[in-house]
């Protein structure tokens, strides 16, 4: 988690610097976005109780094989929109419980990357609508469900869910600390920000029910915002950045693997210097 910290603070610095001098005071807020799934728990302290998790993490996936032979899968998904994934908080959090109770007894909260990041920029803990409906949130209600928390056998937990705040509100301001790394001015507004799908949805202007966008990242996914929930075992459903919106994605954890097994059965050239992707942008490039 530290790394993680480490990498986001030297990249923004390095962001500001090449923008020029004083830079950061030109900043007016700072808004962001992570991965969502996986755990990043902390102490009371805002201290890494253990590793971090992300999304693509496998572990949890014999809870899995016992939900899915009980009422658990099929309530999951109606309450929630979702039924869980190795990686999903849900599963993750069971199996800490089962193997590393330790850790949860030293945590106070338990974070996505994003609101980790969100702490350590200002020192305040929350978390926003799509992160939160990840796993515990009521699809249609918004808002903890503690029947799913029971549901999972977590309703003991509860306690270190973190405040869920809307996405464009003002949680926190740059520490001095953070600053000091960063470039940024101390007391620059951060807001709550988003899950990354739907970061990319805003990013690439797919925020208008019924349209459809495609992200070829680790994941592959496919998604679509809507003005009503559509459950489906095939796919997620969570709260967009909206209020009264969803964001329904069918997601795959093997969009640069495929990516990397056409270029290299079709033959993409890559030479030891720059490697298969940089080679086939080259090409992509010299089409525009």
């Amino acid at each position: 988690m530290d790394d993680v910290w480490r990498t986001a603070f030297q990249a923004i610095a390095a962001c500001l610097a090449e923008a020029g001098p004083d830079a950061g005071r030109a900043v007016a807020a700072v808004g962001l976005a992570g991965h969502g799934d996986g755990l990043y728990a902390v102490d009371e302290f805002g201290r890494p109780v253990r590793a971090g998790i992300v999304a693509m993490d496998t572990r949890a996936e014999p809870m899995l094989v016992e939900w899915r032979r009980t009422p658990v899968w099929s309530r999951a998904l109606e309450l929630s929109g979702t039924v869980p994934f190795a990686g999903s908080p849900a599963a993750l959090l069971a199996w800490l419980a089962r193997h590393e109770p330790g850790a949860l007894v030293q945590a106070r909260w338990l974070l996505s990357c994003k609101d980790w990041l969100r702490l350590r920029l200002t020192g305040a803990v929350a978390t926003d609508p799509t992160d939160a409906s990840a796993s515990f949130t009521d699809l249609r209600r918004g808002g903890y469900s503690p029947e799913l928390l029971d549901l999972y056998g977590l309703g003991a937990l509860a306690r270190l869910l973190p405040p869920v705040l809307a996405c464009d509100a003002v949680s926190g301001t740059v520490t001095r600390e953070a600053a000091a790394l960063t470039g940024l001015i101390a007391g620059t507004p951060v807001v709550t920000g988003a899950h990354d799908v739907d970061a990319a949805a805003l990013g690439i202007g797919g925020t208008t029910p019924g349209e459809l966008c495609l992200i070829a990242g680790s994941f592959s996914i496919n998604q679509v915002v809507s003005e009503r929930p559509v459950v489906d075992p095939r796919w997620q459903v969570r709260h967009f950045v909206r209020p009264g919106q969803w964001m329904s994605m069918s997601t795959s954890p093997a969009s640069v693997a495929n990516l990397e097994w056409f270029l290299r059965v079709t033959g993409a050239p890559a030479d030891q210097r720059y490697g298969v992707h940089e080679a086939i942008g080259r090409e992509v490039e010299a089409c525009l």
